[in-house]
């Protein structure tokens, strides 16, 4: 008779090894991490790994794309539903940075992902698609912000949409790169930056504070 799995146990040990892999790849490299590495820190054997991944590509790709879809709509619903348009697009910004700033590990990841996606076509689409599912969330929140009056209704909003990726993007990087820079700490030091960026001439600080 066929041994059953029980989906719940399954979802929770892929989660665990997910986790042992993200901090091994990051702390080390994709390159110098093998499969039995991260079976050993897992503390299960090399046949249990292949049983959740069939490869450590696998494993990469599960880490960056798992729930990444959805966890980008549901900060995107949440930021169109607070009455506040301009709270929602900083909430926005800040929820997609909380890994770089909340999980010390989460920063060197990231770089590990766009090394591989130079040679990886397939991964570097499934970057790609997130990042445009970002971009979306972006013009969105821009586009209602604009029209609530809240932000400078002189801002080519693509341009704009672009210079927030790229501060998002400068958040992981000097994480990673960077031992003196903590993201964490440097949070509302951005929010002071979209502040001085994205706020309509007519909104004084004092009318509408940043944050």
């Amino acid at each position: 008779m066929a041994r059953t799995t029980d989906p719940i146990q399954h979802e929770k040990r892929r989660a665990h090894i997910k986790g042992v892999a993200s901090f091994l790849i990051s702390s080390q490299g994709y390159d110098n991490t093998s499969t039995a590495q991260i079976a050993k820190a897992a503390k299960i054997s090399s046949g249990s790994f292949f049983h959740y991944f069939h490869t450590k590509r696998d494993l990469f790709i599960a880490i960056l794309t798992d729930d990444t879809a959805k966890d980008t709509e549901d900060e995107l619903a949440s930021a169109l539903a607070d009455p506040d348009p301009w709270q929602g697009l900083v909430g926005y910004v800040t929820r997609r940075l909380a890994g770089a700033s909340t999980i010390p590990f989460v920063p060197g990841l990231v770089i590990e992902a766009l090394l591989q996606a130079k040679r990886d076509p397939e991964l570097a689409e499934l970057l790609d698609k997130d990042a445009r599912n970002e971009a979306t969330g972006l013009r969105q929140l821009l586009e209602r912000a604009r029209a609530a009056g809240v932000i400078d209704s002189g801002l080519e909003l693509a341009r704009a949409e672009r210079w927030l990726v790229a501060l998002s993007n400068v958040m992981y990087l000097e994480g990673a790169l960077n031992d003196e820079f903590d993201p964490a700490q440097e949070m509302e030091t951005l929010k002071l930056l979209l502040g001085r960026f994205l706020r309509s001439p007519r909104t004084s600080d004092e009318q509408r504070p940043l944050a």
